[in-house]
């Protein structure tokens, strides 16, 4: 059974020289969740229009745990780029920085199995 998982991050690294960390608040994790979910289905050869799909929203640490999950989905489970998404958000004013910023990641896998040990360790979305 196809599933989309979404995982955004709790805290950014933003400002000068991306040393300033800045606390996502959660309806900005929310939003930019929608927004990478959306992205995906746009564009991914899994998903039929119209097609019904469970999605699941993990929380992650950071941009950089986003960055290296899009690493390992693509190295270790070889889930194409179609089918995976880094969303970036700009937001000069909250951020600080010219940069756009990692900010959530979807993917879409086909099996329970295609990501177990890679996303699997991350909490769910809201659980504190």
């Amino acid at each position: 059974m196809k599933k989309i998982y979404v995982a955004v991050a709790n805290k950014v690294r933003g400002g000068e020289s991306n040393r300033k960390i800045i606390l996502q608040p959660s309806y900005r994790q929310m939003a930019q969740a929608i927004d990478a979910v959306s992205k995906l289905r746009g564009f991914s050869r899994l998903i039929s229009p119209g097609e019904t799909i469970t999605t699941i929203a993990l929380q992650a640490r950071d941009s950089a745990e986003l960055s290296h999950l899009n690493f390992m989905l693509q190295r270790y489970a070889s889930i194409p780029e179609l089918d995976r998404h880094l969303f970036y958000d700009y937001n000069p004013e909250l951020y600080l920085t010219e940069d756009s910023i990692p900010t959530a990641f979807a993917v879409v896998c086909d099996s329970e199995s295609q990501a177990h040990g890679i996303l699997n360790y991350l909490p769910l979305w809201g659980d504190e």
